[in-house]
Formats: structure tokens, C-alpha cells, sequence
């Protein structure tokens, strides 16, 4: 699994494998779970919270790459954030809305959608990530024969993903780990773009180019000067991310055990 993990694309391509090898495994029965608030997709539908910052423009007089930390730092200090994401891999196009903390060694709760919009609830802490599927999430990510495999053993249950060996900044369900895998610490050699908007609040863009992929950070130019928009154009994996709610509370409530199917007994 790659260090940066493509937001449960891989444990779901792992699940398919293991139906693929064993067959479909039985599972405790169990009802229907929650999502850590109640609402499965809702969290898609939130808007950020404004707290603007009375201070004077942080950002004047800054070069572009001093503007890049200064971004980082802010936003890592909120301690939490909403992305809401579009993400191409291997051709297919999936979108995601999903609240991270550090909090608690890493909480999350959101939503994920497959190719052809099918709902998955996800929740997580630390290292231990849960997904509960549509009937038509994973009749899709089974892909063909598969497809109706996976949704017997997975149909109402949570998959469990568990832990990675590549480190804490890869645990999916942190700040950190998002941050990474927007590269937003990665900005060595950004240039200032023209200024932009994102919903209505100005932000200075900071772009990057790398061969045929050039990525575009937007950071709020009032305010806090937080990430607002992470764009990668071009390349194998373009990707378009907004990130609001900064700071507000993320609390995540795992199913119970009863409810759950995990990946790595079965791969074990």
C-alpha cells in the first residue's frame, strides 16, 4: 500500500481480491450501523464556519514559498478540517467528503462515492478505518462476477481496514495524513498565481508545475491564511480538494464488533 493511501480505493481493490481468491466468507449478523453522527452523507452538505482574523494581511510582503509554510502551519494547527474531494485513479473518477482530527490518534467520519455516485459511510480512528457500503457501492467496486460476492459478505456489515506499516502521517483518519497526501508540504519552488476566489473568499494561489501535472494551492488571503483549495491538473491522478470547517469538533463512533467484516483476518 502506497505511503500516501488513495482514500480506501486500495482496501476496497484488496476486499475484491480476497473475494475473488476465497470466495465469499460469512459474517456475525448484525443491524444497521451509524455513521459517528448519525447522518451517513450529510457531511458533504456542511459549510465553513467564518471566524475571520482581525490582524492586518499576514500575507504581504511574503515570497511565494514563505506564504506555502505559513499556509501549512495554520492549517495543521487547526487540528481539523472537511475536505471535500474529486480524485481520479486509474481512470476512474471517485469523490469524497470526509472531517479529520489528530484528535485521539486520528478520528474521521464521512462519505466516499464510487465512480457512479454509489454512497459508502466512512468512520475512523487512528490506524482502524470502517466502511459500510451501499448495496450498489459494492456490487459496483466488485466489478462484475465479483460484484454480487462482495455485496453477500459485505451487505449492512462495516469492512475494517487496519493497520499500515508506513508510518503515523499514514494513518487515513488524521489531518496530518490528509495534508500529506495533498502534498501541502511539499511546495519547494512555488510561484504566486493570480489572485482567486474559493465560495466567495479571496485567496493568493501558489502554483507548482512537475512535467505534465501542475498543482495549484489556494490559500486564504483574509483571515487565517488556511489551505482553501488543493487542484492537481494534468498528470496520472488529478485531483480537486475544498477544505472548510477548520477547527470544528470531529468525534467518531465505531460500530460494534458484531456489525463488522475485517479485511485483514480474511486476507490473513
Amino acid at each position: 500500500m502506497a505511503a500516501q493511501r488513495k482514500f480506501l480505493i486500495t482496501a476496497v481493490a484488496c476486499v475484491a481480491a480476497t473475494v475473488a481468491l476465497a470466495g465469499c466468507g460469512g459474517s456475525d449478523d448484525g443491524g444497521k450501523a451509524k455513521s459517528s453522527d448519525g447522518k451517513g452523507s450529510s457531511s458533504s452538505k456542511r459549510t465553513a464556519a467564518s471566524t475571520p482574523d482581525k490582524a492586518a494581511d499576514a500575507l504581504a510582503g511574503l515570497s511565494a514559498e514563505e506564504i506555502a509554510k505559513k499556509a501549512y502551519s495554520a492549517t495543521k494547527g487547526a487540528g481539523t478540517a472537511l475536505a471535500n474531494g474529486t480524485e481520479v485513479t486509474d481512470g476512474d473518477t471517485t469523490k469524497m467528503a470526509i472531517s479529520v482530527t489528530n484528535g485521539g490518534g486520528g478520528q474521521c467520519t464521512g462519505t466516499m462515492y464510487s465512480p457512479k455516485g454509489a454512497p459508502a459511510e466512512i468512520v475512523g480512528i487512528g490506524k482502524a478505518t470502517y466502511m459500510k457500503g451501499s448495496d450498489a457501492f459494492w456490487t459496483e467496486m466488485g466489478g462484475g462476477e465479483d460484484g454480487g460476492a462482495m455485496l453477500k459478505m459485505l451487505k449492512g456489515k462495516w469492512m475494517k481496514t487496519g493497520a499500515d506499516s508506513s508510518g503515523d502521517e499514514d494513518d487515513f483518519c488524521s489531518l496530518a495524513s490528509l495534508l500529506s497526501h495533498l502534498k501541502v508540504n511539499e511546495t519547494a519552488g512555488v510561484t504566486k498565481g493570480a489572485d482567486a476566489e474559493v465560495d466567495g473568499k479571496k485567496a493568493v494561489t501558489l502554483v507548482k508545475k512537475s512535467g505534465a501535472e501542475t498543482r495549484t494551492y489556494y490559500v486564504a488571503a483574509e483571515g487565517q491564511p488556511y489551505f482553501l483549495k488543493v487542484e492537481t491538473k494534468g498528470g496520472k491522478e488529478p485531483n480537486s480538494y475544498t477544505l472548510t470547517d477548520f477547527g470544528k469538533p470531529v468525534t467518531a463512533t465505531l460500530p460494534p464488533a458484531s456489525q463488522v467484516v475485517d479485511l485483514d483476518k480474511l486476507a490473513g
